[in-house]
């Protein structure tokens, strides 16, 4: 049964922030609507700002507050992506049970279970609420969409990067050793058991620079993090560091008692930085990672990617994303500015790139792995 709505008032102050805050929505020629339908005219020569002062001491009920509460009701998704392999043979018809039960048992979220081809698709439409935004924007909907990539020897769960979706994920992890006598093995891209920084940096540049069928056009955004157990950072009391800075090159720090913790650059071609180069010196490593690819595809577009570590410090959760792509012209330029990737061509970007991922984690860890017992003394006796 869906829950009763709860009611709310607000005040002017609140509806000005609400008018401000999405400038773009409630733009002059919109606030100028709103006006006219309440049989004001205001003048031209007056900016957004003190348009929006004026509405909002106006008196606002159900109707004229029900366009600007649907335009922050729409529902968000998340740009980030998860994905955790289940090392077992499940068929679609064993997947679809459980997500019909975990339908069944929700109470605050709507969930309901569809077959995509020979995947499980589970959608759940939950209200996030945030006391800390305006009242406009503290009841946010959200939807999380799992999706179960069933094959032959393993099924891959698709989800979210958010706290729902690991939710989802482990609940129905735990329905299904609950359901099955043989043990379940689950795997995530993980390099918490690679301590070496170099080899978690390699991750990262492999991963850019070795994506499968283009051709790296750049590197937009690193975040680096200190690893544990080297000499620290310091910072002066400016929280400057003369050797980490460079023309063109945005650099963010993140502090703990005058140590450098982590460090954020953005920019241009980082990876030829000298920058970046006087960190990895410094046994900082890398944690996440935005770049451009040119795909040898037709058209060669170029698709901006962004893959990162949620535990930046040990490695874990790891997250990806394919943010944008910039296209050819009919006169065979590129256009000027990046634009958002139609759902299929996304979809099967994320894919490649989870595959991709996965390839590179696993000869990073079997390359520790190996140089580990090569370095570890041999015993024996004559």
């Amino acid at each position: 049964m869906p829950k009763r709505k709860l009611l709310f008032s607000i005040s002017d102050g609140e509806i000005f922030d609400a008018y401000m805050s999405a400038s773009t929505h409630f733009n002059l020629r919109t606030l100028f609507e709103e006006g006219r339908r309440r049989s004001i005219l205001y003048s031209t020569r007056e900016d957004a700002e003190s348009i929006a002062k004026k509405l909002s001491r106006q008196v606002y009920g159900y109707r004229e507050l029900q366009p600007i509460e649907d335009y922050f009701s729409q529902i968000a998704r998340t740009d980030k992506t998860s994905s955790i392999e289940i090392d077992a043979t499940l068929s679609q018809q064993e997947i679809k049970q459980i997500a019909d039960e975990l339908a069944e048992v929700a109470v605050e979220d709507e969930m309901t279970s569809y077959l995509d081809g020979p995947d499980v698709v589970l959608n759940t439409l939950y209200t996030k609420t945030d006391y800390s935004r305006n009242r406009f924007r503290q009841r946010q909907p959200k939807q999380a969409v799992v999706r179960f990539d069933v094959r032959s020897d393993k099924t891959i769960l698709v989800l979210p990067a958010t706290t729902k979706g690991r939710e989802i994920a482990t609940a129905f992890q735990n329905r299904l050793s609950a359901a099955r006598q043989d043990e379940i093995k689950v795997r995530e891209i993980d390099l918490s058991s690679v301590l070496d920084s170099n080899s978690r940096s390699a991750f990262f540049t492999n991963l850019s620079s070795n994506y499968p069928d283009a051709t790296l056009s750049d590197v937009t955004r690193v975040k680096m993090q200190a690893s544990a157990g080297d000499l620290s950072v310091e910072v002066d009391e400016d929280g400057d560091d003369a050797l980490l800075s460079e023309a063109e090159v945005e650099a963010f720090e993140e502090t703990a008692g005058g140590v450098l913790q982590a460090i954020s650059l953005a920019g241009s071609q980082l990876f030829g930085t000298s920058i970046f180069q006087q960190l990895r010196k410094r046994n900082f490593f890398i944690t996440s990672l935005t770049w451009r690819s040119r795909l040898n595809d037709v058209g060669n577009p170029v698709v901006e990617f962004n893959a990162e570590f949620e535990n930046a410090e040990n490695c874990q959760l790891f997250r990806y994303s394919a943010n944008a792509w910039k296209v050819r012209r009919l006169t065979g330029e590129y256009q000027e500015s990046f634009s958002p990737i139609p759902p299929a061509e996304r979809s099967n970007f994320l894919s490649h790139l989870y595959a991709h991922a996965a390839a590179c984690a696993a000869a990073v860890v079997e390359s520790s792995v190996s140089q580990a017992t090569s370095s570890s003394p041999q015993t024996g006796g004559n």
